[in-house]
């Protein structure tokens, strides 16, 4: 209590400030505007108590995970060769020509090689494609009737 008293004194005294206790209520000093207050009283303070045990496991989230960062991988479609066979009424030129016009992208010397060994063996590789998209081009080349086969590869 004595050094609460040399507090108080000590800050009356400084520049001449007031003091306002807040445990004995306001006083003023007259003729000054300036003031201070000091809290003099604390509330009790309450601790939490511990658990008296602790778990036997911590459950920790999986916030950040490699794993999540994966793509996931599609699984590709199956593929198929288109195979043009030797027939009758197929000659150089027309093979040609129906590849280029039914092929998209098909390069005029692609297609000649292929017109060439067509001839000579009798049967010629075309291409890989997905099922449909391999089904559509053996159909186009069949309204030039040239015979296909559309097998699949592997």
């Amino acid at each position: 209590m004595f050094k609460f008293m040399l507090v108080l004194a000590a800050l009356e005294s400084y520049a001449g400030l007031a003091v306002e206790s807040l445990s004995k209520g306001a006083s003023r000093v007259p003729g000054h505007n300036r003031h201070v207050k000091m809290q003099t009283l604390a509330p009790d303070r309450t601790i939490a108590k511990p658990p008296a045990t602790l778990p036997d496991s911590w459950v920790v989230p999986d916030t950040f995970s490699l794993a999540s960062l994966k793509r996931t991988v599609e699984p590709e479609a199956p593929m198929y060769r288109l195979t043009l066979l030797k027939s009758t009424s197929a000659d150089e030129t027309g093979v040609v020509n129906a590849l280029l016009d039914v092929v998209p992208g098909m390069a005029l010397v692609r297609a000649k090689q292929i017109a060439k060994q067509l001839t000579a063996l009798g049967v010629a590789f075309v291409g890989v494609w997905e099922q449909e998209l391999a089904e559509t081009y053996a159909a186009g080349l069949r309204t030039y009737r040239l015979v296909c086969d559309v097998s699949p590869e592997g």
